[in-house]
């Protein structure tokens, strides 16, 4: 993270710029899983880079949690600098115990720049990251957060972003995360099957919170940095 100059921004043009070379050299559906260890060493960078912009805001924002740093900084940035994306992949749980990883909380939210910018925080306000200079914890490294190198809702997601984790993973991200999976969509865990109990919007599922569906709670959670953003002083 030293290489990285101290005044690269995540809403830099440069990171838009890196996520087309990406593109333009791992063209195929093969996405970044071609074989080749540039390709892994790629894969591998997003998680160095999604350290580098969280500690940019910590270094750079004033307020007592990630969050509240965030805050300030998005409303820096303006009206429409960010989005709340879904965290579904962001909510895994060790299905044998039914607990959540060290550092879950009540609940993990997603919050993107760019879309190819992304920061996952847990209700407690603080960064999720696989590495993180500030200290890092078992959701962290299961749950975290990671830079995307294709776009929104086309397939360059889903070959540069989606589906290579599980071949180019480092091992010990492999190891950590073994045993916690995702809730269901829907679509894959319709009410009545079998799987209904894993699903997303089941609220009285494994992944309830407080009868909660997951993804109305990461929603609320969301919206209540909405309004830290509105709160927020900028000073």
């Amino acid at each position: 993270m030293a290489h990285f100059d101290k005044k690269l921004a995540p809403n830099n043009k440069f990171w838009d710029s890196l996520a087309k070379t990406v593109q333009t050299a791992f063209p195929t559906k093969k996405g970044l899983n071609d074989g080749s260890n540039l390709g892994q060493k790629i894969h591998n960078l997003r998680y160095i880079i999604s350290a580098q912009q969280a500690q940019y805001i910590r270094d750079n924002y004033p307020g007592k949690t990630d969050a509240e740093k965030l805050a300030n900084y998005m409303k820096e940035c303006g009206k429409g600098s960010y989005e709340l994306e879904g965290s579904r992949l962001h909510q895994k749980m060790n299905l044998s115990t039914g607990e959540y990883p060290q550092g879950y909380g009540k609940g993990d939210y997603k919050v993107t720049q760019n879309f190819h910018t992304e920061f996952l925080l847990n209700s407690e306000g603080k960064f999720q990251n696989e590495i993180d200079p500030d200290g890092i914890n078992l959701n962290g490294q299961i749950n975290g957060a990671s830079f995307n190198y294709g776009n929104k809702k086309v397939n360059t997601h889903k070959y540069l972003d989606i589906n290579v984790v599980h071949d180019l993973d480092p091992q010990w991200r492999h190891n950590n995360s073994n045993g916690y999976k995702s809730p269901y969509l829907d679509s894959d865990a319709p009410k009545g099957s079998s799987k209904y109990p894993d699903s997303y919007t089941n609220s009285h599922g494994h992944y309830a919170i407080n009868g909660m569906l997951s993804k109305d709670n990461a929603t609320q959670l969301g919206h209540k940095f909405d309004q830290m953003v509105k709160k927020s002083t900028g000073q």
